[in-house]
């Protein structure tokens, strides 16, 4: 199958092939190269082929390559007189040297008959060395095996042995004539180099030499005062432009400045607009917000405090801290908590406490430091293990979730014999999810009665993996035990709201956020969660109300972002201007909260 292939290609190359030794004479390529070029075209095509039918599997040869073979052999076997020479290569057949030289330079064995008949061709010397730079020419088209190809090809020609007689092994006298005439043109072009490399430099002193070293003088000494002539002319544009670019300078700074005062003074130029539009006070405290909150980032294990707190010297510092937590009053809360901390480093209640008042103040990053650090003190302090993962997942902190629940599971005394060892994979948060699941699970069904703990923590497991369904069953299991606690009718209302049926649930969303806020109406996070699903029913007033009450409570930045952005929903600028002066009572008449 592969010979018929190859018989194709080479048959389609006959009409390249006129001649073998000589040229055309009449300024074309050369025939033997052309043909080299038509095969090298022709490799790709019998590749292609030969791929295609390597896959479709095999097949008998085409009836148009068994044709073509026929004729070669028939006309053969003409020429040869049933088994005779050719009597000149210039007569040989396009077929029979096609398929001879592509024998030889492939690198494959030739036979016999046809290597000796070659052998027996009476060339002269100058189509001998045709010969030989054609075969050179034509193994060029086979790659780096070109050169190998060739010498093979000489070899088998005995083209490349010496011989010093007229018929030496069977060897005809052009080889010997066409090796001495490389020989003596070797000899000439050895001769030639070495007497142009050891020729010595002509001297200065010739005529021609000296002529043009005169000349050169002459030029250089015009070329000089030239220069100095156009130097001179150039010293004193320089002395000009010097004084041209500083007026133009003056000019220009004086435009400048003229434009700038005119802006300034003109109405409505964007500084001026800047300066009415953006409370610099504000702005600096949404700087001081955002680079605390960068800091609590970059150090989650340091708690930054505030140096100029009030309670630094308040033996009540704690307590004011507690009493002020549960009136709902946050930012003070925090000011007394954590002077209470400074005061005692140790104290993991304070801790606790303080990252609980960061949590309702909408500081999670805050509230993690501070947990982290009662944990720090006590591992095993199961009220700061929860709170903890409740902000790594409203900071949707996968891996730390799991870590600091399966701590809690580790170090609570009624579930930690079902804790496994080292049961979570390296980097691969959404298993260990599935892992801390089963985990819990298992807690749950190890009680008889609900523990609202464990259930809380799957509901926090649930809502990392977007299983809204799932928490909500977890959080109304919990609140049948825990009915009271406002933190947890939060949650119920903050999971329901981002469930799928999200905004089908909003009246269930709002009815939980109002039990939460029964149980602690200053509870603000719920306040601002209200809000939010106000406006996400377009009630925009209600949401309104629920804003300003939660900023009457606690005046916190994010909450009158909120609002602005509700007051815009409205259409309302004026109440957005309003915004801008900070103060809550100036809605009054406009709201009743």
């Amino acid at each position: 199958q592969r010979n018929s292939l190859t018989d194709a290609s080479l048959s389609a190359n006959r009409i390249l092939l006129m001649e073998f030794v000589e040229d055309k004479g009449n300024g074309g390529s050369n025939p033997l190269m052309a043909m080299a070029n038509g095969f090298s075209k022709d490799r790709t095509s019998w590749q292609a082929q030969f791929r295609a039918q390597e896959m479709s599997g095999p097949r008998p040869p085409m009836a148009r390559d068994l044709q073509e073979r026929e004729m070669m052999e028939r006309f053969l076997h003409e020429q040869r007189g049933g088994g005779g020479s050719f009597a000149d290569p210039r007569s040989m057949p396009p077929e029979a040297f096609n398929q001879f030289i592509h024998q030889s330079m492939s690198g494959r064995p030739m036979s016999n008959e046809m290597l000796n008949e070659f052998r027996n061709f009476n060339l002269t010397p100058t189509q001998e060395q045709q010969l030989r730079e054609r075969s050179r020419n034509f193994a060029g088209h086979f790659g780096e095996m070109g050169e190998q190809r060739h010498q093979a090809f000489l070899h088998q020609m005995n083209l490349n042995v010496p011989s010093h007689s007229h018929s030496v092994d069977g060897q005809q006298p052009w080889i010997q004539q066409f090796n001495s005439e490389v020989q003596r043109d070797q000899g000439d072009f050895h001769n030639a180099w070495n007497r142009v490399q050891h020729r010595p430099p002509p001297p200065l002193s010739q005529q021609w030499s000296g002529a043009f070293v005169e000349e050169q003088k002459i030029a250089n000494q015009g070329a000089n005062a030239l220069r100095n002539e156009f130097l001179q002319e150039e010293g004193m544009k320089e002395g000009m432009g010097k004084e041209w670019a500083k007026q133009l300078d003056a000019e220009e700074e004086a435009m400048w400045e003229q434009k700038w005062a005119e802006q300034q003074n003109a109405p409505g130029n964007w500084a001026q607009q800047f300066n009415d539009e953006v409370d610099e006070e504000e702005l600096m405290k949404h700087y001081q917000q955002v680079w605390e909150q960068a800091q609590a980032r970059n150090d989650p294990n340091h708690y930054i405090f505030d140096p100029s707190n009030p309670y630094l010297n308040d033996p009540e510092a704690f307590s004011k801290g507690v009493q002020l937590f549960d009136e709902g009053h946050l930012p003070e809360a925090i000011k007394a908590l954590e002077a209470a901390v400074q005061q005692d480093t140790s104290n993991v209640v304070a801790w606790t406490k303080l990252g609980q008042a960061q949590a309702e103040n909408d500081k999670d990053e805050f509230a993690i430091n501070a947990l982290s650090e009662a944990v720090a003190r006590n591992p095993s302090h199961l009220e700061a293990l929860v709170s903890l993962a409740v902000s790594h997942t409203n900071e949707f902190h996968l891996e730390k979730t799991v870590r600091t629940l399966f701590q809690w599971v580790q170090n609570n005394p009624a579930y930690k014999h079902i804790a496994p060892q080292n049961p979570f994979v390296p980097m691969d948060e959404h298993g260990n999810l599935t892992i801390m699941e089963k985990i819990l699970i298992d807690c749950a069904k190890s009680q008889r009665e609900i523990d609202p703990d464990v259930h809380v923590a799957l509901g926090l497991i649930y809502n990392l993996s977007f299983e809204y369904d799932k928490a909500i069953t977890c959080f109304k299991a919990a609140l049948t035990v825990r009915a009271d606690d406002y933190a947890l009718w939060n949650k119920l209302g903050a999971t329901t709201a981002n469930s799928s049926y999200g905004k089908d649930k909003t009246p269930e969303a709002i009815d939980a956020y109002f039990r939460a806020l029964e149980k602690k109406p200053t509870y603000t996070r719920a306040r601002a969660n209200l809000g939010i699903s106000f406006m996400s029913a377009q009630d925009y007033v209600e949401s309104a109300k629920c804003f300003l009450g939660a900023i009457a409570i606690n005046d916190s930045p994010h909450l009158w972002d909120s609002l602005r952005t509700v007051f815009s929903m409205m259409e309302r600028p004026d109440l957005v201007e309003k915004c801008r002066q900070g103060n809550v009572e100036l809605f009054r008449n406009d709201f009743n909260f």
